[in-house]
């Protein structure tokens, strides 16, 4: 490295003496010429001064051409900022305008969608308005018609409650209305209760249909009443079950109600008989039949023709022994046909 050293300072120094050495400069005046000695320090330092000048000089004039070549990007960059802001603020009014147009656009949808909801509740309200009225005149009807069949039933002596909590007749399934279903009544007070009325008339409905109520015969002609008599046979006082019903010999004998046989043949006293079980705790019985139509187990309808009136077992002539029970207990018929006539 030292040796380096030593060659870069021979080498500049010899360039150094041989640039700038001693200079002796003639200068003439009118009257003398004078010698002026400019030294190598001299010159050296002239020379510095120079170069200093030159390259602050050329520093200051790339400064100068720098300064102005950042004033034009500059100026260049606040149009284009100018540009983009001018820009920015045209697509921030359209999306505004959009907005707006939008918003107005909602508004008059929900205007119009609350319009119709108060609309569809309106109509709502009317129809349940509607329902209720109806559903309180069915109610008034239902209710109507139950206590005229109750009355019906008591009008035989029956109890229409004990009637429906007894077991309906074996063909009832075939006979009965439809039941009504509980569902969709069940959150409604008023339909729940017409949905009980519609019930409760059904099996009222139900019971009507099986009283005995129809005549066994064409012709009513009652020879011997229900209740306590003198026996035909004996003149003793005895209690007579059912009615004589006075008719020509082989008259048709009907069924009073609907019901299934469960009785067809002989009993002493009665001669040929026939008994219907019509549910709910009535039978009826038909005695002296001259000759039975009908078998054991076999289901009857209202008015089947049954038998024909005859003169068997303890009678005095051609009649029909005629009796209804409810529970094994005998009643008087006349009470069953009265509802009917």
């Amino acid at each position: 490295m030292s040796g380096f050293r030593s060659r870069f300072w021979a080498r500049t120094g010899g360039i150094i003496d041989r640039w700038f050495h001693d200079r002796i400069f003639l200068v003439r005046g009118r009257d003398k010429v004078r010698a002026l000695t400019v030294t190598k320090r001299e010159q050296l330092t002239a020379a510095m001064i120079i170069s200093g000048f030159m390259v602050w000089s050329a520093g200051a004039t790339l400064t100068a051409a720098l300064s102005g070549s950042g004033l034009m990007r500059a100026a260049h960059t606040e149009t284009a900022l100018g540009h983009a802001v001018q820009h920015a603020k045209a697509e921030l009014a359209l999306v505004q305008a959009h907005s707006q147009a939008m918003i107005a656009k909602l508004q008059a949808e929900a205007a119009q969608a609350q319009a119709q909801r108060h609309d569809a509740v309106a109509a709502a309200n009317a129809e349940i308005a509607a329902d209720h009225a109806q559903v309180e005149d069915l109610t008034r009807q239902v209710e109507s018609s139950i206590g005229s069949v109750q009355s019906i039933i008591k009008s035989t002596g029956l109890d229409p409650s004990h009637l429906m909590a007894s077991a309906p007749a074996p063909d009832h399934q075939t006979a009965s209305a439809p039941v009504v279903s509980a569902a969709p009544m069940a959150s409604d007070p008023s339909r729940t209760q017409l949905r009980d009325d519609v019930g409760r008339l059904q099996s009222l409905n139900a019971v009507l249909q099986h009283l005995p109520i129809a005549t066994p015969v064409s012709n009513i002609d009652i020879s011997s009443p229900f209740g306590y008599r003198a026996s035909p046979f004996t003149g003793a006082r005895e209690f007579h079950v059912g009615i004589d019903l006075r008719d020509p010999m082989n008259t048709p004998v009907y069924a009073t109600a609907p019901g299934v046989v469960i009785f067809a043949g002989v009993e002493d006293g009665y001669g040929e008989l026939i008994e219907i079980d019509h549910g709910y705790g009535l039978t009826t019985r038909y005695s002296h039949l001259n000759k039975i139509l009908v078998k054991l187990g076999t289901k009857v309808g209202l008015h089947q023709e049954i038998g024909l009136l005859g003169n068997t077992g303890w009678s005095t002539g051609p009649h029909l022994l005629y009796e209804t029970r409810y529970n094994g207990v005998p009643l008087n018929p006349l009470q069953f046909i009265k509802v009917y006539h």
